[in-house]
Order: C-alpha cells, then sequence, then structure tokens
C-alpha cells in the first residue's frame, strides 16, 4: 500500500498591532498656497528683502509667490505676489538674481524662450530689471544685452567670470529651430553699474558651426552651471550637452582668448564615440 504525503500550506491572519509608518513627505503646496499646474525654472529667494525665501515660478503663467506669517499665528503660508513686484510685464521663462548695478540691491535678468514664429510676432530679449531692495523692480530700457533676433537659452549663469568684482552672464542655448545647429553660447561681461558688454569672440567661445556636431562647433545646452573644479580662483563653466552632442568645460586660461574647452581633458565631454557627427539616420530624419 502506498501512502502519500500531501504540502499544503495554510495561512492565518496575524493581528498587527505596530502603528504605520508616517510618510517622510507630505505634499502641502494647496495648502501654503504654491499649488501651480505649470511649474519651470522654480527658485528660492528672498524678492522683497524681508529676510524669507519667496517663491518664483518661472514659465507661463510666471508667478511670484511672497512668503508671509499664516492667518493663524502658525508657521509661515504664501500669497500672489507677482503684479506688486513690477515683473508681471511678461511670462519670464527664467530669472537670474544679483546685484547687476552695485547698489548693493538685488537686480533680476530676465531670459524669454522664443521660436524664430514668435520674436517675429512679439519680440522679447534679454533684459534687466534693477529692484529697490523692497521687492519692486524697474526694466532698464538698455543694458547691451538686446538681441535682434529670437533667443533658445535654456541654461545660464550670472556671476564674476573675469574676478573683476561686477557680474557677468553667460547664456546657454539649443537647437536654433528645427535644424541640427545649436544657437552659440553668448557671454557678456558686466560694467557693475548694470551694463554689458559682449565678449563672447574676445573671450574665445565660438560662434560659428562648420558641421553641426564637430569640435568646437557650438552645442545645444541644456543646463549651464559656473563653479571653481580647480581652486585657481576663476569659475569654469560647464555645459550640459543634448543627446550624444559632447558638453563642455570652459576654463578660464592666463591670456588672451582666456577661455579653452577642456571637456575632454576632465573626461566629462563623451563616451568612446569621438567624433561627434550625427549619424546619417539622425540627419535623414531632420529633413
Amino acid at each position: 500500500m502506498l501512502s502519500y504525503l500531501l504540502p499544503f500550506l495554510f495561512l492565518f491572519p496575524v493581528a498587527d498591532d505596530a502603528p504605520a509608518t508616517p510618510p517622510a513627505f507630505v505634499n502641502v503646496a494647496a495648502q501654503l498656497g504654491v499649488a501651480s499646474d505649470n511649474a519651470a525654472r522654480t527658485q528660492l529667494i528672498d524678492v522683497n528683502g524681508d529676510g524669507w525665501l519667496d517663491l518664483v515660478i518661472g514659465g507661463s503663467p510666471f508667478r511670484i509667490l511672497i512668503s508671509q506669517p499664516a492667518p493663524d499665528g502658525k508657521g509661515r503660508t504664501f500669497i500672489e505676489g507677482t503684479k506688486g513686484t513690477d515683473l508681471d510685464d511678461r511670462d519670464h521663462s527664467q530669472l537670474l538674481w544679483g546685484d547687476i548695478n552695485g547698489d548693493g540691491k538685488l537686480d533680476a535678468l530676465s531670459i524669454v524662450v522664443q521660436t524664430a514664429a514668435q520674436y517675429q510676432k512679439t519680440p522679447q530679449t534679454y533684459a534687466v530689471y534693477w529692484g529697490d531692495g523692497h521687492g519692486h523692480f524697474k526694466r532698464q530700457k538698455k543694458t547691451g544685452l538686446e538681441q535682434k533676433r529670437h533667443t533658445a537659452t535654456h541654461g545660464a549663469v550670472l556671476t564674476d567670470l573675469d574676478l573683476d568684482g561686477n557680474l557677468d552672464v553667460a547664456f546657454g542655448n539649443q537647437y536654433d529651430g528645427s535644424s541640427l545647429e545649436a544657437q552659440p553660447m553668448r557671454v557678456f561681461k558686466g560694467d557693475g553699474r548694470g551694463h554689458f558688454t559682449d565678449v563672447t569672440v574676445t573671450w574665445g567661445f565660438p560662434t560659428r558651426t562648420v558641421v553641426p556636431g564637430a569640435a568646437h562647433a557650438p552645442r545645444p545646452l541644456y543646463g549651464l552651471t559656473a563653479a571653481d573644479l580647480d581652486n585657481d580662483g576663476y569659475p569654469e563653466l560647464i555645459g550640459a550637452a543634448y543627446g550624444r552632442q559632447w558638453n563642455t568645460l570652459w576654463k578660464r586660461t592666463a591670456t588672451a582668448p582666456f577661455y579653452d574647452d577642456m571637456a575632454a581633458n576632465y573626461g566629462i565631454d563623451a563616451d568612446a564615440i569621438r567624433h561627434g557627427r550625427y549619424s546619417d539616420a539622425v540627419k535623414a530624419s531632420q529633413k
């Protein structure tokens, strides 16, 4: 007589009296008045000089939410304050903040990304707004940053590149329309009084594209950062290029033209494919 041992699995409920672990983060955006359906280039900065960080939301609609004490006296909340700043004259894609005119007060540099068609209809260019230190800003009519065509700026930095005590600005740009050619990065030297001079060429940055994607051609930059990587006091400019394009790392040199792309030396430019050219398939897709 054969006998069989059949395996059975019995599951019994076990009471768990342990309290549930509370979430580490809770979404309180609506509660604090900062919920937004469209947010880009969001920044926390003390816009009105009261010592509390305000919330700046780029894009359309552009918004500035001012920090203030909560009505119940517990903590803080945010209220709509865009119109009160006089920065409501256009939808800023991105704002850069710093003392541009040397008066010790916070100023703003505005970037609006447009297509060629948008620029032709309603031209927008780089603009500077001087601040009064209390959250009010006035647009300056002419600063030297004005452009005669649309700009596709997706990354920018406001910093002292040449260590003369004045803020300079660099704009990292992406593709020019639907072509494979990128708009050149533009660099402007500030005079500390609110005006800028284009030093892109004299400081050694490329402006001419012979073959899109080739070495020393302008790159489609979707991000730009300034940081002193080698502790020489001068900030390097690190550009994050789109897709398989080479990243850039512009290091300041002792003599003119002052800047050289050292990304390959630091090993951050690309992978083992070194030619940087677009494949035939990519070029065909753009026709």
